[in-house]
Order: C-alpha cells, then sequence, then structure tokens
C-alpha cells in the first residue's frame, strides 16, 4: 500500500478507513476483475455494507485523496503494461485491418472514427488556430502516421506468416 494513505496513526478507526478507500482505488481499478470500474462492487470488495456500499461509492469517488489514488493506479498500469498513444493507434490500425478483412465493416468504421477523433478531426466547436503551429502540428501528426503504419504493417506481416510446429517424435 502506498505510505501516504497508510500513515500510522493513533486511531485504529482512521487506519482501517485509509485501508478501505485504498482497497476501495485497487479494486476499482483493477483490469479482469468485476470489480473494474464498477463503484459499487469496489466498494463491496473493500468490505463496505453491501446495504450502503452504493452510497459509500459515490462519497468515495467524490473525495479528492481517492480520485488521485485511481489516476496513480491507473497511470502505474499504463506504464506497467507499456501504454503509449503511438501503441493505442497502431493496435486501432490493425484491429482495422483485421476487421476489413474479416468483412466486419462496422468495426473497421469505428476504429476509424476512433484514429480521427484522436487528430480532433470531429469537433463540434469553433477553434482558432495559429497557421503556423496547425502546419507544424500537421508534419508531426504525418510523421507519428507514418511510424503508425511501420508499425502495422510489422505486425501485420507477423500475424501472416506461417507458424511452424515442431512435433516431439513419440
Amino acid at each position: 500500500m502506498d505510505e501516504k494513505l497508510t500513515k500510522i496513526t493513533n486511531n485504529p478507526e482512521e487506519t482501517l478507513l485509509k485501508a478501505k478507500r485504498e482497497a476501495f482505488c485497487v479494486a476499482f481499478t483493477e483490469i479482469g476483475n468485476e470489480t473494474f470500474g464498477n463503484a459499487t462492487k469496489s466498494a463491496i470488495a473493500a468490505d463496505y455494507s453491501e446495504n450502503s456500499a452504493r452510497t459509500q461509492a459515490w462519497r468515495l469517488l467524490k473525495n479528492v485523496d481517492v480520485k488521485r489514488r485511481i489516476l496513480e493506479l491507473y497511470n502505474e498500469k499504463l506504464r506497467d503494461n507499456n501504454v503509449t498513444q503511438n501503441s493505442v493507434l497502431a493496435n486501432l490500425m490493425h484491429d482495422r485491418l483485421l476487421a476489413r478483412q474479416a468483412g466486419q465493416y462496422s468495426v473497421a468504421v469505428r476504429c476509424t472514427e476512433l484514429e480521427g477523433k484522436y487528430l480532433s478531426m470531429f469537433t463540434d466547436r469553433l477553434v482558432n488556430v495559429d497557421p503556423e503551429k496547425e502546419q507544424a502540428n500537421r508534419e508531426f501528426m504525418e510523421e507519428e502516421l507514418k511510424e503508425i503504419e511501420r508499425i502495422v504493417r510489422i505486425r501485420t506481416a507477423e500475424l501472416s506468416r506461417p507458424k511452424v510446429v515442431k512435433l516431439n517424435p513419440a
């Protein structure tokens, strides 16, 4: 547990409360668990009463320290899994390609939408942009997209290679 949240106090109730908050944060950010992103289930997992779990979850998510800890845990998980903007975009491009090959055009369109959203192509507001900054941004994005396309080509080539399976003689 984080030292900031488990600071030893003379009040055992306060220590227990901090431990429960930490348990809530951990459960809320536990990828693959049924509690992931579900505040009520996270509160129950953190040993809050089932009868008051929904209310406690709402209060916990309003708490600035809890919000900060959840963000810290999310960032740790992203760092641990090497999730970057480029890796997410490469995955989207790859998924789009696979979806088209499989005839799943709605999935392919959604991937394209998300790529466009990342590039801020779909906005409902007017934005004043400095033309020089816009050109520099466009050049940067073109370089980023080239790198992502390169990654997608490599991944696609890796997937299309036949896999060699060696059988051990019995």
